[in-house]
């Protein structure tokens, strides 16, 4: 009973347009593929969510913030945003078209500084192949590895202290070896 009450109450935020997390998750989707097609980077819904996922990182480590209300989980493929994933497996087979048309209500939500940061991260990954993502990000001592290997059960949050600094270890390490860190 209680699957088939949150299903109507995601299907009722969907229908109703209300700013809630899937609202939230979808603007960000929306503004993150159509970085990527302004840039011709060939996309699918694995690389979207692998991309989300280290913006979202990226912005845990460098400026102790969250892109977004929702704490992304792990899925048997790689770290993932629930309601986009429910948003499409139900009936939005055409995810990426679908939101190509959204509105654009993300971007003014970064500072400057945001904005420089995920541009740089939608340019090193939206070159990449999805499994090349996929690997990078599912390889031992992950945030999603040890969420993913703690517990039986396939779907959990990915705690945001273990993407924090797992984020910011890369981040300091690639200033150090670029001689960028002060």
């Amino acid at each position: 009973m209680k699957k088939a009450k949150d299903f109507l109450k995601y299907m009722l935020d969907l229908v109703s347009g209300k700013k809630s997390k899937l609202n939230e998750s979808l603007d960000f989707c929306a503004y993150v593929i159509k970085e990527c097609v302004k840039r011709n980077y060939f996309i699918d819904f694995s690389k979207i969510q692998c991309i989300m996922y280290c913006v979202y990182g990226a912005n845990l480590a460098v400026f102790d913030k969250k892109i977004c209300k929702e704490t992304p989980i792990t899925f048997s493929t790689g770290p993932v945003f629930d309601s986009i994933l429910k948003y499409n497996y139900h009936g939005h087979c055409e995810l990426i078209d679908e939101l190509l048309q959204r509105k654009e209500n993300f971007k003014t939500r970064f500072s400057d500084e945001q904005r420089v940061l995920t541009e740089y991260i939608i340019n090193y990954f939206g070159q990449k192949r999805s499994q090349e993502c996929l690997a990078w990000l599912t390889k031992e001592n992950t945030p999603w590895h040890i969420t993913f290997n703690q517990s039986l059960e396939v779907i959990l949050k990915i705690d945001d202290k273990l993407t924090k600094n797992f984020f910011e270890k890369i981040i300091v390490s690639k200033e150090l070896a670029q001689g960028t860190k002060s």
